[in-house]
């Protein structure tokens, strides 16, 4: 489902600093959603104009370079969250957007931040065949997101049910190699032969 993201700025004149600056808030709008937050900078009202500040100043310049670049972040984790499952609201975006809670938790830092404790292990509590096999599925989970998702990586907020089932479908239509040499094929059903020995890593205990 195609929603429609739209992110402007305005000023909270009736909080205005000492020095004549007022907060900067963002309001973010998905679908019929509507989230407002605070920017975290401010800007005097005399500069400011239709959402931005006006003139070719410093300040201004400044000012309008992190608006962009936090509209910017904004449609990317829209597109992130879009790209698994349906139904984003505005505040999935801004829990990303602002870091809250579990929204800087990724799954393929996850997964990588695993295999290294574990590869620490080998040797000791662990076989090497086992870190092997945590190998092959970081690649096959990495390249079944870059080839189906075009994502270099994915928040752990933006796995849902959804993206479970297409995983599981990519299973049923695959062939059967799974090697690293083979980085463009995401799809290979071996790689997820033993389904519960690929989602341990995601055990949160």
């Amino acid at each position: 489902m195609n929603q429609k993201i739209k992110v402007s700025f305005y000023l909270k004149k009736n909080e205005e600093k000492d020095d004549g600056g007022c907060p900067v808030m963002a309001r973010l709008t998905v679908g019929a959603t509507e989230s407002v937050f605070s920017a975290k900078l401010n800007a005097p009202a005399e500069m400011w104009a239709s959402g931005r500040a006006k003139g070719k100043g410093k300040a201004a310049t400044e000012i309008n370079r992190r608006l962009d670049e936090l509209r910017a972040s904004a449609l990317a984790h829209h597109r992130e969250l879009s790209a698994v499952r349906e139904n984003v609201t505005a505040e999935d975006v801004k829990t990303l957007l602002l870091g809250m809670a579990f929204g800087q938790e990724t799954l393929l830092a996850y997964f990588r931040r695993h295999n290294e404790n574990f590869d620490k292990r080998v040797g000791v509590n662990r076989s090497k065949g086992t870190a092997k096999s945590y190998r092959i599925a970081l690649n096959h989970v990495s390249n079944f997101l870059a080839g189906k998702y075009r994502l270099t990586d994915i928040p752990f907020s933006a796995l849902d049910r959804s993206f479970i089932l297409s995983a599981n479908r990519a299973q049923a239509v695959a062939g059967n190699d799974c090697t690293v040499d083979h980085p463009a094929r995401y799809d290979h059903q071996s790689c997820y032969r033993r389904r519960d020995h690929l989602c341990r890593p995601f055990r949160r205990v």
